[in-house]
């Protein structure tokens, strides 16, 4: 994966007797390569813009020669070496032939069609007296492995299988390994080579899988310099609804980005009827340089309850917000450094008579971050699995003159996923928060965090997208938000989730509007936290757990959405029994 958009083929070489991985280069975008019969060297074909070479290297990956550079849309695959050493085979097609087997030979450094039929010949493999190929085609609709004579160009057909004959592998002068396909999917077969060859089905003299001729291109054609305007006009929306006893949030969220994906706006609007407030946030990346620059700004409420579960205050948040984010992006991890300054200001919109005040309002926020990924999500699977999230933030607020908050504040959020076998999933989460003096505090209950999560990560990578700071509230589900005792400078907390599949339904509608349900699977949880201000621990730990049901919808053929149904209990003081339904993850 390189620069951050770019997946390269590179060689590797693995040690059969350690099973260590040696990378040979990098960045070099080699797709095929096969060792020399001697060891020392590898032939390689090397891909860049459409245009194929052949290329020779030492033992250790560094380029020696080019051996051969084809035209444009020529395609090489499939090398192998002859055991005598003087020449390649390959799987070659060419735009006026298709699909056929080629030798090249390495003295004349030329090109010889062994195949020139309608059939596609692939994965050749020499035999050990260098006299004939074994490869696999699907001469008469079906995959099985041939034999073709290099004097005679004579062919015979080796198996007769229903599903696929592909990659023959000569173990010695009278065993063949190959993969065939069946009902239950993949498998290695042995092979006889003494056994008698079988008749080759009839094909035609034509080229193979050959393109449709392209259309002509008119001949008004203009061409102008690059604009993204044209690409960021809204061509969707999607409601936002937020409905619970004390608000009643009804919007739209909607966005778009440029052909290029250098610029991303999303923009969520909404109106809360009960408390006559308008919410909500915009967003713009900028995605062209290194790093990549963000915007945000919000307004949102928060609410806060008394030990009965009774609203005490609702606070107005508005926030704004400049992140830079730097990421080191490969096949497996990915990292990103972030830098953000921020300003939150809060004001009581509603609040009770015997509620605490809290007179400051305005936290002004200088930070840095590091944030990890290795998790999975396969396209069956139920959550992401096999992995691990960190986040590692360290904010001060008194960076910045005419902040009512000061000190530091330290987070560490780690994830764990373990898959289980079938589509289970262990989830295990600790998140631990430090501050020092008096910086705006930690706060732990409901089922949802109090951060944003930026629209386009079905689109970039999460760990460059999703900010990592002005994380101040956490899920402790079995517990209202903004209880006085689960509020302070320093918190912990620790989840448990095994989720499990329900049923596969993959059933969609088109009225009113297109959209399909994936799965149904299941969760149980088990929270355990505190939070307190002075100490090294919280005078009491509070535990809840519960149930929830998960879902997949499909919405407009390609916007997935997590939905989750949930019940919670909440085991010690200030507990209550909680059921909700929210889109998005747990964790």
């Amino acid at each position: 994966y390189f620069h951050n958009a770019d997946y390269f083929y590179d060689l590797y070489r693995i040690n059969l007797k350690t099973g260590g991985i040696k990378r040979l280069t990098r960045g070099a975008r080699y797709r095929f390569a096969v060792w020399s019969p001697d060891g020392t060297r590898i032939a390689a074909v090397h891909n860049v813009l459409g245009e194929n070479s052949l290329c020779l290297l030492d033992a250790q990956g560094k380029l020696l020669d080019t051996l051969w550079a084809g035209d444009h849309g020529v395609v090489v695959s499939h090398l192998t070496w002859a055991p005598d050493g003087s020449s390649l085979v390959a799987s070659v097609w060419r735009p006026a032939t298709g699909w056929n087997l080629e030798q090249f030979f390495l003295a004349s450094r030329q090109w010889r069609m062994l195949t020139h039929d309608a059939a596609i010949e692939m994965d050749p493999q020499f035999t050990s007296d260098s006299k004939a190929v074994l490869f696999s085609s699907d001469h008469g609709g079906t995959y099985n492995i041939r034999r073709l004579e290099l004097a005679s160009g004579t062919m015979t057909t080796l198996t007769n299988v229903v599903g696929g004959a592909f990659h023959p592998t000569l173990a010695d002068s009278d065993t063949i390994y190959y993969s065939g396909y069946g009902a239950r999917g993949f498998d290695v077969y042995r092979l006889r080579q003494t056994m008698p060859g079988l008749a080759m089905p009839p094909t035609t003299n034509a080229p193979s899988a050959l393109p449709d001729d392209p259309a002509p291109e008119p001949g008004n054609l203009t061409t102008t310099a690059y604009s993204p305007f044209p690409g960021l006009r809204p061509r969707w929306w999607f409601p936002h609804l937020a409905v619970d006893r004390h608000r009643a949030e009804i919007g739209a969220t909607t966005g778009a980005w440029d052909p290029l994906l250098r610029h991303f706006y999303a923009i969520d609007v909404a109106h809360d009827v009960i408390n006559h407030d308008f919410l909500g946030s915009i967003d713009y990346v900028y995605d062209r340089w290194q790093p990549i620059l963000k915007l945000h700004a919000a307004r949102t409420n928060d609410f806060f309850y008394d030990s009965n579960n009774t609203l005490q205050r609702i606070r107005h948040m508005d926030s704004e917000q400049a992140e830079v984010v730097l990421p080191l992006l490969s096949y497996d991890r990915s990292w990103a450094l972030h830098a953000t300054a921020l300003q939150a200001r809060g004001s009581d919109q509603l609040i009770t008579p015997d509620a605490v005040r809290d007179p400051r309002t305005v936290d002004k926020i200088a930070g840095v971050g590091l944030g990890y990924d290795s998790t999975y999500r396969f396209p069956l699977a139920i959550s992401a699995s096999d992995g691990r999230q960190v986040a590692l933030v360290a904010e001060d607020s008194s960076t910045f003159p005419g902040s009512d908050y000061s000190g530091k504040v330290y987070t560490l959020d780690w994830r764990e996923l373990w898959a289980l076998g079938g589509t289970n999933v262990l989830g295990l989460r600790l998140v631990e928060g430090r501050g020092t003096d008096s910086p705006r505090p930690f706060n732990l209950g409901g089922d949802i965090s109090a951060s944003y999560t930026s629209e386009f990560e079905n689109i970039l990578n999460p760990v460059t997208m999703e900010t990592l700071f002005n994380q101040r509230r956490y899920p402790l589900r079995g517990y209202p938000a903004g209880l006085s005792d689960l509020t302070g400078r320093r918190m912990v907390l620790t989840s448990a989730e095994w989720r499990f599949p329900i049923r596969r339904i993959e059933r969609g509608v088109m009225v009113p509007a297109p959209m399909a349900i994936d799965y149904l699977s299941g969760t149980l949880f088990f929270d355990y936290g505190g939070a307190w201000d002075n100490g090294t621990h919280p005078r009491s730990y509070r535990r809840g757990a519960g149930t929830e049901i998960n879902t997949r919808l499909i919405l407009f053929y390609g916007l997935p959405l997590d939905v989750r149904l949930g019940y919670a209990h909440g085991f010690d003081a200030d507990g209550a029994n909680q059921v909700y339904l929210r889109a998005g993850g747990s964790f």
